[in-house]
Parts: C-alpha cells; structure tokens; sequence
C-alpha cells in the first residue's frame, strides 16, 4: 500500500519529532496532538487505573486516555523499569487487559520506554485467552518511513470504511509490509545478480550463492545497527552512513569499489576478527566503529578470499540508496514476532521466507517455509507430550493451561523444579530445519516457559544468557541445504543479538546445526551400537567439549577445540569398522553422539520436511533411499514417510516403527504435513496423515 496522503505522512512525521523532543511530562500531550492534529480523533483527558497485577511486570499508576474516535479508545502509557528499556509484551498484554476492563476492547495503546528513545503503538485483539499484540515500533534516530506510511493512512482509511476499527485492522496488518518487501528485495535481488554475474569472467561459480550471502550479510548488519552498535563518524544508521562517506570519497580514487574497499574489510576484518585498539583506530575511517560478532557468518569461504571478483557498486547502490533504497523503504526490526506479538515491520522470519522464494527452488525440493502459527502450535503439542511423559508431579491439564495458557498457578512450588529441569535437560531436533523456524519458535516457547514458571521479570543480559543456555543444552538441527543451515544459524544469532545493552560475540553453531542428508546413515539407535561406543563417547567428553567450543572466541581456541571434536568424530567412525558415510551425508551416531550417550535419543523431533514422491525422476530417488533398510519405503511412496520413521529412530527409547503405527503428533495444511515426536507422546492427540 502506498502513502495515500503526502501531506498526513508529513506531518505524521513531524508530530513523532516532537514527541521525542518533548519532556517526559509533556509527552501525552505531544502524542495526543499527533491523534488529535492529524488523525482527526477527539481527544479525550481521563485517566484509566492500572497496577501490577503480578511478580515481574511492572506498570504506572495509571494510563492516560489522551483520545477517541469511532468507539476506539487511545491511551498513553509511560513505562519507567528501571532494570530494562524496553517495552515488553508482559507489561503490554497487562495493561491492554486492564484497560479493556474499563474502556471496551476496541484500543490503541501508546508506550514509551523508560528513556523516552522508543514510541510503540499497539492495537491489542482480544479474541483469545491471552490478547494478540500487533504493534508498529517507532525510535528516535532511525529511519521510520513504514510506521510513518501506516498511521498516516488510518485517517484516509477511516473516511472509505466509515468503520476505524477497520482502519486500525488495515494499519496493522504485516502481511501488506510483507508482500511489498519481499517483491522488492526479488527485484533488487535479481538486478544485482545479473550485473554481478555480467562483471565476472567465472561463469561456473555459484553466483546465486555469492549473492545471497552477501545480502544475508548486509541484512545482519542492518539489522544490529538497529540497536545503536554500529556508528559511522557516530551515525547508527550504518550502511546509509558507509555508502554516502564512500560516495564522497570515490571521486578521489581512480579503481574505488564499495565492496573491495569497504565491505570485505568490514565483513572479515571488522566483524569477524578480534582487533587491538591501534587496529581499531587505523581501520576508522574505513568502516567506522563495529563490534566484534564471531560467528560462521564472517567467516571466509568459497569466492571470498578470490582478489578477482567485482562487484560492481550498481549492484549495491539499490539496497543502500537514501529514501528509495531496500532498507530505507522499509522498518527493520531485531525482535522475531510471535503468534501473540506481532510488529509491523520486517523482522528476521522474512530472512526465512527470502530463503525459501529465491534460493531452494522450493517446488523442486518440496520445501515450503512453516508459517508462524504453525511452528508455535506443533511446539506447544510437542513439549506437552514431552512433559507428560515426564515425573513431574503435574497432571495433563495442569500441563495444557501452563504451555497454551502460559499460566503456571496449577503449578505448586514444589514442583516447579522439576518442571524447571525438565525443560532444561529437553534436546529437540529438526532433521529437514531448513532456515530454522522451528528452531526458532522452540527458542522462543522455552524462553516462555522458563520465565513464566517463576513468574519473574527477566532483564536483557539475564534473556540473552537464557538465549544461549538453551541454543548450547536444547536445539539441534539439520539440512541438505548448506545456505538453509546459514540462515537458520543466522536467525539464532540474531535472536541472540536483540538482548542485552552491548553486542556479546556470537557462538559458534557449526555442530549444533549442520548440513548433510537426514536419511541416508545407518538407524542410530543406541542399542544396535553396543556399551563400547557409549562409553567412548563419555570417556572423550565430547559433549563439554563441543560446549565449549560453541563459546570459544579467540581464533587459536577455536582451531584447538574444533580439531578435538573432529579427531572424536574420527575415532568413532573407526569403530563402526571404518566404513564412513559420504560426506554430504550426516551420521547421527557421530554427529550427535553426546546426545545419544547422555539421552539414548532425543526428547523431541518436530519438523515439515519434504515431501517429494520417490518414482520422481524415473525412480532415482527412490533408488537412493531404497537399501537404507526403511520399513516405511515403498517405491510409490514419498520422502515424508522416511523423515517420520528417521524422526521415530532419533527419538530416546521408542518402540519400533511401522507404517502405520508412529508415535508422533501431526497435521495437515495447505503448507504442507508437520510432525513433531516425542518420546512418550499421546498418539491420539491429533489425527496424523502421511
């Protein structure tokens, strides 16, 4: 949807300016101006009670009812937590119910931080237990044109539905924001993998994965500079700023290239190498002020060592331009939404759907990408079989309201531990992750669980630790894809950036999610390997080691630990009489041992593989998978069916699978079959298909 008033998104704009410049106790009527001025709403001078209904939220004494239109009620809400500046949804969903109570449920809530650096406006949806937030996020300093264009157009679209509830509706659909980001990074996209490909004599490299790595890496980066880590000559607003300095410097230099000169220094000197403060201080004016990340992603590979590869700076001017740029057009955030929190903006789910649109050529490979509400409703099922199958001293409609519900007081104190450690012990793979979203929303929902149990606001520092403990103890992944296994490490490392006041470096993922074929290794089973491999395993610590590696950042550190692992792996592929699978293929044995030497098996597999016929191609598949020894393969049958029985074979202590008889959750939808397993799960919890 475009701007459909120049003249409203104008003063919008202006109205936001003001708001930021205002003192803390002249904000309301700074925000009220912006509805009343603008937007035509009445205003309204009223205040609503509000209190802290519960341990770890913490609200003011009131919400100010600054304006109403059409039965839509505005409130501003001015949040000072002092252990956090951030607007979190337990403070949000807490005041949208309590205002409901007094005002009705049709709202618009107006939040500040506590410093007054970020202006959220949220329309809550009440249609379920616990109310949907859908918010647009404005802040002080960074580029705000999709926030500016919705609520601009609310007025508009309230004069041609005559309903504003209807307006607000339209204003705070992502999907539109979706749409229109992703049909212009496809165009952007293509224009600069023909110029690319056109600059370059190598006509076998793989340019589409050159690419799209190095958009997967100007997105990272624009996406952290959206918390303040990255300056240029102190300006947050990075790339913009790197691009305009390099444009006034190119006229000086007969050979300039933004890639060559300033994108690879920044990329694998920068963020991906530890530098002293004399480096520090001569690479300056080359790119500024940046963080050192660690991680796979700024590590060199394939066609970037190579001095002959041009990318010309026409390829990169679209992405970077002010104003008609990719990222100027379009408000980014760190923050990955969630079925009951969703910002109007691009958030790091859409690195997901980028990758399953342009890279996987998903009809081919019968990829889809999960939606959201799906991902977190197969989780939901998964970690409610997982914990009923637990001794943990809860019922299964205890469990059911603490997992859907997020209510825990059906949960006595005394067993509130053993919830707590069994959440924490869960291992959870996807074995077809793809850009990992149900990596992502195991994340998100144990983050949940665990905070909730205690009932206990948990601050930046303390999440990201949170974070991290989990991607290190809970989640594993796997894909054929190597680009699929970058994205779904990428999507973890963001997850991981959003918290905490300065930028930690990142772990090294390379063996919790890897790239190789699922299906094509020997049944794992614990049992069929016999006491001499378990005992190896535990005797080699190979899973300290593998921890400690994840947090190694120090480059030698790095090389020593991750030669121990390998030179483990080697061992124990010895002992299966030294008959190695190919490397494109993962062995689970090896690849995860420490989780069938600690577990015999993981807790929970969930995933939406492929689903790909195996008489496709004359058979080819089919013949691929044939002698693998699947008691589901059948030559007319499809790919799916041998990732559920793999899934059965990875799972801790499960009986034997059969085609018709598996112990796992699942449903069907237009996106395709989803599955999730757990050891010990209610098979008639939901009707599965395959």
């Amino acid at each position: 949807m475009s701007i459909k008033n120049v003249q409203d998104a104008i003063e919008v704009h202006e109205h936001i300016d003001r708001i930021f410049a205002a003192p803390a106790d002249q904000r309301a009527q700074a925000i009220q101006r912006l509805f009343v001025e603008t937007l035509d709403f009445e205003p309204e001078s009223a205040q609503v009670s509000l209190n802290s209904a519960s341990a770890g939220v913490t609200l003011p004494q009131f919400a100010q009812h600054i304006a109403s239109l059409d039965g839509v009620h505005v409130c501003y809400i001015a949040l000072d937590i002092q252990e956090t500046d951030r607007v979190r949804k337990a403070e949000a969903v807490a005041a949208a119910q309590q205002v409901e109570e007094s005002l009705d449920d049709d709202l618009l809530l107006v939040f500040t931080n506590t410093s007054g650096s970020q202006l959220h406006l949220i329309h809550p949806v009440f249609a379920q237990a616990q109310p949907t937030l859908r918010r647009m996020v404005v802040e002080r300093d960074l580029p705000r044109r999709t926030a500016v264009q919705q609520i601009a157009n609310i007025y508009a679209s309230y004069l041609e539905s005559g309903r504003m509830r209807a307006a607000l509706d339209e204003a705070f659909d992502v999907e539109p924001v979706t749409k229109r980001f992703f049909a212009e990074y496809k165009r952007v996209f293509d224009d600069s993998e023909k110029l690319i490909i056109k600059s370059n004599s190598d006509k076998t490299a793989d340019w589409r994965m050159f690419v799209q790595t190095l958009f997967n890496r100007l997105m990272f980066v624009h996406f952290l500079s959206r918390k303040g880590w990255l300056t240029f000559d102190g300006d947050t607003d990075y790339l913009k700023a790197l691009w305009q300095n390099y444009k006034r410097q190119r006229s000086k230099a007969t050979k300039a290239n933004f890639y060559t000169d300033r994108l690879k220094p920044l990329f694998f000197r920068g963020l991906g190498t530890r530098r002293s403060s004399a480096q520090k201080a001569k690479d300056r004016p080359i790119f500024g002020d940046v963080p050192f990340l660690n991680g796979g992603l700024f590590d060199q590979i394939d066609l970037d060592p190579r001095d002959d590869i041009k990318v010309p700076d026409d390829a990169i001017e679209p992405v970077l331009r002010d104003q008609t740029g990719l990222f100027d057009k379009f408000n980014f955030t760190v923050m990955e939404s969630t079925p009951f929190d969703v910002e109007v903006a691009v958030d790091p789910e859409m690195l997901g759907k980028v990758f399953e649109e342009l890279v996987t050529g998903r009809h081919d490979t019968g990829s889809y990408y999960t939606p959201r509400p799906v991902v977190a409703f197969m989780c939901r099922e998964a970690l409610k079989g997982y914990l009923e199958g637990r001794e943990i001293g809860l019922g299964a409609e205890d469990i059911e309201r603490f997992v859907d519900k997020r209510d825990a007081t059906g949960i006595p104190l005394t067993a509130a531990p053993q919830v707590s450690k069994a959440l924490d012990e869960i291992t959870v793979v996807d074995p077809a992750c793809g850009s990992g979203a149900y990596l992502l929303g195991m994340l998100q929902e144990l983050v949940e669980f665990q905070t909730t149990l205690f009932n206990v606001g948990v601050n930046a520092r303390k999440l990201h630790q949170l974070k991290l403990h989990i991607i290190e103890r809970n989640l594993y992944g796997v894909d054929n894809d190597k680009f699929a296994v970058n994205i779904a490490m990428l999507r973890l490392w963001l997850s991981l950036a959003i918290e905490g006041d300065e930028p930690e470096p990142l772990p090294n993922l390379d063996f919790k999610i890897v790239c190789g074929d699922s299906l094509l290794a020997p049944d794992p089973n614990p049992a069929l390997q016999g006491d001499l491999f378990t005992r190896h395993i535990q005797k080699s610590n190979l899973g300290s080691l593998k921890a400690e590696y994840m947090r190694a950042f120090d480059g030698s550190v790095k090389s020593s630990k991750k030669s121990e692992i390998e030179l483990i792996e080697r061992q124990l592929g010895e002992m299966f009489g030294g008959v190695a699978v190919p490397d494109e293929v993962i062995d689970w044995r090896i690849s995860f041992a420490e989780v069938f030497s600690a577990h015999e098996g993981f807790h929970v597999v969930i995933a939406n593989p492929p689903y790909v016929q195996l008489q496709r191609d004359g058979g080819r598949l089919g013949d691929r998978y044939q002698g693998v020894g699947y008691q589901t393969f059948a030559r007319t049958g499809d790919i799916y069916q041998l990732f559920c029985e793999r899934g059965c074979q990875l799972l801790k202590k499960v009986p034997a699978c059969s085609p018709t008889s598996l112990p796992i959750a699942g449903c069907e939808l237009n996106t395709g079959n989803h599955f999730a397993a757990t050891s010990r799960m209610n098979r008639n919890r939901l009707p599965f298909s395959n």
